[in-house]
């Protein structure tokens, strides 16, 4: 009977490198997973744990040097490699916590101490008479009258001064009324198509008001007078010439002179054509016309809406000019 053969010392595989490449990929992506997170233990751990068996059959299998080094770099560099993450890891957190050197400290706001707040002084009756004595005047404007007007109601009827409040009450209430009026009259003219401005005399001897309206219809001459224009109607007050109804172009020549005038037809709104007398201006100027009797044509226009004013210009024959008149405030 022949005797078996004895067993052999080291396991024979088919594959000599598996276990050095398998355990070396197991360990290469263990730690890749563990320098992207620590706390990806659970994926990293058991693969550094199957590197480093394989480290061990690697030597069973002969492969002693490569078994050796991955068993060593198993054992000596993840413990290294978490020290120093955690380190790292600290540090970051740590200078994130603190306030930047650059960053401007937060501003701290300290509420008032008892002693800096302000506490509205109570004013006495006396002090709002005699206030009221000194403010109260007509260059006051509506609401600021209403106010003086709200602290004077405050005094009783018992008041030692009750008779001085009625006496300002009373000349509040004139100044108030005129405030209003001055406010819608202000109003109104804002919203017509009225312009009104006044003009200082040169010579001290007042002021001249001016209302002006532009026409709603263009005018269109021949040379040397061509271009489309407008005309305007002025109404006039002046301290030297007195009260004027005055037509102007601005290119043109009314055909009007001033020493013996011509003749005006004016019709207002829809009724009669009427005639009114005409003048040139006393320079010369023909793109001036004056329209006489000033009462007359303003009485009318004040209760007009439009006033068509029919007019000869030189080599132009007659023109109309038309005019929105309405809430004239002159």
């Amino acid at each position: 009977m022949k005797t078996p053969p004895p067993l052999p010392t080291v396991v024979n595989t088919n594959v000599k490198q598996g276990a050095v490449i398998g355990g070396w990929v197991c360990f290469a992506i263990g730690m890749l997973l563990m320098l992207l997170s620590l706390w990806a233990f659970i994926i990293y751990g058991p693969l550094l744990l199957v590197a480093f068996i394989l480290s061990i059959v690697a030597m069973s299998q002969g492969r002693i040097a490569g078994g050796v080094s991955l068993l060593l770099c198993c054992l000596i560099v993840p413990p290294i490699a978490i020290v120093g993450l955690v380190a790292a890891r600290s540090e970051q957190i740590t200078k994130l916590a603190a306030p930047s050197a650059a960053s401007p400290a937060p501003t701290v706001i300290a509420s008032p101490s008892p002693a800096t707040v302000e506490i509205p002084k109570a004013v006495s009756l006396d002090e709002i008479i005699n206030n009221a004595k000194k403010t109260v005047t007509p260059e006051m404007s509506a609401q600021e009258l209403r106010d003086a007007k709200t602290e004077l109601l405050k005094v009783p009827r018992t008041s030692g001064r009750y008779r001085e409040v009625q006496e300002i009450l009373s000349r509040l209430d004139r100044y108030l009324d005129a405030a209003l009026k001055a406010e819608e009259k202000a109003a109104r003219r804002a919203a017509s198509s009225w312009t009104y401005y006044d003009r200082k005399d040169e010579m001290g001897r007042g002021v001249a008001k001016y209302a002006e309206v532009t026409s709603t219809n263009e005018l269109s001459f021949h040379f040397p007078y061509s271009g489309e224009q407008h005309a305007k109607l002025t109404i006039r007050s002046h301290p030297k010439h007195g009260k004027d109804v005055i037509v102007t172009v601005e290119r043109g020549q009314f055909l009007c002179a001033a020493y013996n005038g011509c003749r005006i037809s004016i019709r207002f709104d829809e009724g009669a054509e009427e005639t009114f007398s005409g003048r040139g201006a006393s320079d010369g100027d023909p793109k001036y016309l004056f329209i006489t009797p000033y009462d007359k044509f303003v009485s009318q226009m004040r209760k007009a809406r439009q006033v068509r004013i029919e007019a000869e210009f030189y080599q132009e024959a007659t023109r109309v000019m038309q005019f929105d008149v309405a809430d004239f405030d002159g």
